[in-house]
């Protein structure tokens, strides 16, 4: 790939196109027309191989996650079969003052795999509103390039000086708290020579950079009880893993000389260490100076730049010249970033262990694969929109946004929402799911003012009543692992989408105990939990669907793909007065579940009725299944719906 690409090349379709028959269109109002664009993937492939700008920022939407899923029902999935699916093009033309607009899409019968492309036309592309965002293009073929890095310190500097509420928690340095050790990169006008430090030595207003990583199994530099000696004498740049070293020279270029990377900062032999440094993540992230965030890479070798095609993110600039007329250009551009499932979500934001730092932080740079980010409290850019991207998730869910003035409501709508995203998302060892966590639930109690015993494993005893409810989402893959991290009654027991809407508006059952026992954070690990409630219960067993001439008093609904809905209804067998038809949301895999549990008894423990409705009938709550254990004790094995 050439250094730099050339910008605004067209291949011949294009060319009939843009501006041909577009401006054919021009001043016509909400009118459709077909185009004759690329009929096939290969076809639009190779002119994007060859240069044409407009071809490489449609094909650049498309991802291998997308073809996989457009012919998961195919047995053949080669790159062939996908070349040769055929869709249509579509443009829509508007025109508002003295603008005019095309949205330019890819019509096909499949949904997963949707192509977009805004256009306008304009005289001055420096002064249009619609585009005054753009403001240049970088036409360097890899993030690591001069242009980038002045983009950074420009958002950086602009953060630190206009920003009120980036700054506001930060307003006097000696109330920033330092984490207990961090590397130093030695003095900007040397060669670095790197050392780990004790962070007592440093004033409490030392500037750092955080990093944020996937380890993606071991890390060849890692602080133990070993290396320790050594790292504090001088840590040998050559030992180091891709991204810390790239961390290490942009901290350098920032004039930054201290970083926080987890695997130098906290033992990793010491279960003592590790549960005490977990414990600080929200000081470690919140206090940062800046998040680095190496999001595409799967591993400590992936580095935080990486190889791209301008071509395919950048906007095209297509002049349009008549006689006796100005001149005027057809912008065609990107709006905003595809939406990515979390199968398509860069590896970093499939992991339990970087939510939090992401939440936490401040400010977030994040190193994508095709171009660079901005994420903090006031403003969400990207290298095609320096200025700003507009609304976004963070501007609603940052955690660092918020102050105890936040509105209540805004601020339990986000609690809910970051513990719903948090619940679906990777993490190695079921175990970490609270301490992983931590760092966000020790912010939301400090800016509600209550006290850390009120939290229970994910859980707030001021809201118990209504948070019990959670269920699984449906189409979310679930799991109760064996390894312990809470009790069956908390969402932390279970992997999976959750979902924590208020099912149960009117509360018919007394919570008389809830208790959970830390093993030493508040916010993090725990040792056991248990909870004591007086609820009406009935018995029902779980039996398998039978035929209509059955003499059991089975309600029989219909079985349909039962092992991947997960929530289904289920014929069963009734020993008290309930007459309606029940749903089940499993806790654990369906499939699973029905094998171990077919022809066993369980408990259904009312949790509450809906809308408001007597018991006569309806209800929710609580699937149990007895432990054998103790008498009287029972796991959460689901939630039921009835009626």
């Amino acid at each position: 790939m050439d250094q730099n690409a050339v910008f605004d090349k067209l291949c011949s379709k294009c060319h009939d196109v843009f501006p041909q028959q577009l401006m054919q269109t021009t001043g016509m109002s909400d009118e459709q027309i077909r185009v004759s664009l690329h009929s096939t993937i290969r076809d639009l492939k190779e002119a994007a191989e060859e240069g044409c700008h407009i071809c490489s920022l449609l094909y650049g939407q498309i991802s291998w996650e997308d073809v996989q899923m457009l012919y998961k029902h195919l047995e053949q999935r080669s790159a062939d079969v996908a070349a040769q699916f055929s869709y249509r093009w579509k443009m829509l033309s508007f025109s508002i003052r003295d603008y005019t607009f095309w949205k330019l899409a890819m019509i096909t019968s499949e949904p997963a795999l949707r192509l977009d492309l805004h256009i306008v036309l304009t005289h001055d592309v420096n002064h249009n509103p619609r585009l005054q965002e753009i403001q240049s293009r970088n036409s360097a073929c890899n993030t690591n390039s001069k242009q980038g890095l002045d983009q950074i310190r420009t958002w950086l500097k602009r953060c630190h000086d206009t920003h009120g509420t980036c700054n506001r928690r930060l307003a006097s340095d000696q109330q920033r708290v330092l984490p207990s050790r961090l590397i130093d990169i030695g003095p900007l006008e040397q060669e670095p020579f790197i050392k780990l430090i004790k962070a007592t030595d440093l004033p409490r207003g030392t500037q750092y950079i955080a990093l944020s990583h996937c380890w993606g199994g071991q890390c060849s530099a890692r602080l133990t009880k070993s290396t320790a000696s050594g790292f504090f004498r001088q840590i040998q740049a050559p030992d180091l893993p891709k991204t810390f070293m790239e961390v290490l020279m942009l901290a350098r270029e920032l004039g930054i000389i201290y970083l926080w990377i987890d695997a130098l900062c906290i033992f990793q032999d010491s279960k003592e260490d590790w549960r005490v440094e977990s414990s600080k993540m929200l000081d470690v992230y919140s206090n940062a100076t800046l998040t680095v965030a190496a999001t595409a890479s799967e591993n400590a070798n992936g580095g935080l730049f990486h190889g791209r095609s301008p071509l395919s993110i950048f906007p095209c600039h297509i002049p349009i010249k008549k006689d006796g007329l100005p001149c005027r250009t057809l912008v065609a551009y990107l709006r905003e970033s595809k939406k990515k499932s979390l199968l398509t979500s860069p590896p970093l934001d499939r992991r339990a262990w970087a939510f939090q730092e992401r939440v936490l932080s401040r400010r977030t740079l994040r190193c994508d694969k095709d171009q660079l980010y901005w994420d903090c409290c006031c403003l969400q850019a990207r290298e095609t929109f320096p200025n700003g991207i507009g609304r976004s998730w963070n501007s609603e869910y940052k955690f660092a946004n918020f102050t105890q003035n936040t509105d209540v409501v805004r601020l339990y709508k986000s609690w809910d929402y970051v513990r719903e995203t948090y619940a679906q998302l990777d993490i190695t060892f079921h175990a970490d799911r609270l301490p992983a966590f931590s760092g966000v639930a020790r912010k939301m109690y400090e800016l509600t003012g209550a006290s850390a015993s009120d939290y229970l494993a994910g859980l707030g005893r001021s809201r118990l009543d209504t948070e019990l409810s959670w269920t699984i989402h449906r189409d979310s893959p679930r799991q109760r692992p064996r390894e312990y991290c809470a009790p069956t009654w908390s969402w932390a027991s279970t992997t999976g989408g959750i979902v924590l809407d208020d099912v149960s508006s009117h509360f018919k059952a007394d919570i008389l105990e809830a208790m959970t026992f830390p093993l030493d954070d508040p916010y993090g690990q725990i040792a056991r939990g248990h909870l004591l409630i007086r609820a009406k219960c009935c018995v029902v067993r779980l039996v398998e669907a039978s035929d209509s001439g059955s003499s059991r008093p089975n309600i029989d609904f219909p079985v349909i793909e039962q092992a991947e809905l997960n929530s289904i209804r289920i014929p069963y067998s009734v020993y008290s007065v309930l007459e309606e038809g029940i749903r089940i949301s499993w806790d654990g895999d369906s499939m699973d579940t029905l094998t171990r549990f077919n022809g066993l008894s369980f408990h259904l423990a009312f949790h509450g009725t809906r809308w408001g409705l007597s018991w006569n009938g309806h209800g929710t709550g609580f699937v149990l299944k007895e432990t054998r254990q103790e008498k009287g004790q029972y796991q959460r094995v689901g939630f039921f719906q009835l009626g």
